[in-house]
């Protein structure tokens, strides 16, 4: 299925956390068939960087309601109250532009987890990101040609 939403998540865990834990916990612990996200967010070794998660092809595992058609981004750390690292939002930012272009969405597809299920992820910081994210991809994205 054509993924035509972004979801945006928190992992409530520290930002160093290792990605194979949370892929670990996620199969073993929950029963999925991978990590539950397509990409995270992390820093590793005092770097931020994105990570593969689940391959695109396979539906997500992180939103039952958008699991079909959205791709799972998950950025490690808890944002409920402390603000996003500005390098972890440079880098959502990136990843959010490049969706949005090559799977020719709106960029109001870009949403929280709390938009679709009752939950506080990603954190009221990272809500508060998400219009700003919004309007710079609208204003920063190639011309759409029918």
């Amino acid at each position: 299925m054509t993924k035509n939403n972004i979801v945006i998540h928190h992992s409530l865990t520290p930002e160093d956390t290792e990605i194979a834990s949370i892929r670990n916990y996620h199969v073993n612990t929950k029963g999925m068939k991978d990590i539950a996200y397509h990409i995270l967010i992390g820093k590793q070794s005092g770097v931020w960087r994105f990570y593969h998660g689940r391959p695109m092809i396979m539906d997500g595992g992180h939103c039952p309601p958008r699991n079909k058609d959205s791709i799972g981004i998950c950025i490690l750390g808890d944002y409920r109250e402390k603000p996003l690292p500005t390098e972890a939002r440079e880098i959502l930012f990136d990843l959010c532009l490049r969706y949005v272009v090559s799977n020719d969405m709106e960029s109001e597809a870009i949403t929280g987890h709390c938009d679709w299920m009752e939950r506080t992820c990603p954190g009221k910081y990272i809500m508060k990101e998400i219009p700003l994210l919004i309007q710079e991809i609208g204003e920063t994205r190639p011309l759409r040609i029918h």
